[in-house]
């Protein structure tokens, strides 16, 4: 971004930040938006800057002088939220338009509209100019006018809070049967096992 030349200071002087580094911050932010740039700038050492910077745009004060120095060079320049909003519409409605793609015909020597061949519904085939239009600059000014009105920030914020619950569930005959089933099929593979492995070591020893 190109320095506007314009004085910010002589604005109200009373708003000015007493620490005459996030002064000089607030006005070099404005000149690219570089927040490591622009402490580099401001005077804040080199292996530093990127963390002075920021730390200097999360400062409420600091971010205060800027963007009371943005309301001041909008005025000067004659910009309001109107006319960028005008602006993006309208750089959307050309990006939108459908411009005819150019080639050179090496047999005529000139420039002439690249076709493609399409079949119809009917299976028939036509010969039909190719157009494109530049979908980049229609989505980006989208974007921004979505932003700008506020579309694009939804913020969702539940909060639920977990609680364990214990139930005390009274013990039941049929589970209590399955129980007992259970532990006597278990007792019985036990014994079927020992006795396998007793004969084992009888059969080894013969």
């Amino acid at each position: 971004m190109a320095s506007t030349g314009i004085d910010l200071h002589e604005f109200d002087p009373s708003l000015t930040l007493n620490n005459s580094r996030q002064e000089r911050f607030a006005n070099e932010f404005l000149e690219d938006l570089n927040q490591t740039k622009a402490a580099l700038r401001a005077g804040y050492a080199e292996n530093g800057s990127h963390v002075a910077g920021h730390r200097l745009v999360r400062n409420d004060k600091v971010w205060a002088r800027i963007e009371y120095l943005q309301e001041v060079r909008a005025k000067v320049i004659g910009i309001d939220k109107h006319w960028v909003l005008s602006n993006l519409m309208k750089v959307h409605e050309r990006s939108m338009e459908a411009v005819a793609v150019m080639e050179f015909n090496p047999v005529t020597k000139e420039m002439e509209q690249k076709t493609k061949m399409i079949e119809d519904v009917d299976g028939n085939s036509h010969i039909v100019g190719v157009y494109m239009y530049d979908s980049g600059g229609a989505n980006r000014s989208l974007e921004l006018i979505g932003k700008h009105l506020g579309m694009f920030n939804l913020k969702v914020d539940i909060s639920a809070k977990i609680q364990t619950i214990n139930f005390a569930v009274p013990p039941s005959p049929f589970m209590n049967a399955l129980d007992d089933k259970s532990r006597n099929a278990r007792n019985e593979s036990i014994k079927l096992q020992k006795i396998k492995k007793k004969g084992r070591q009888i059969k080894q020893m013969n």
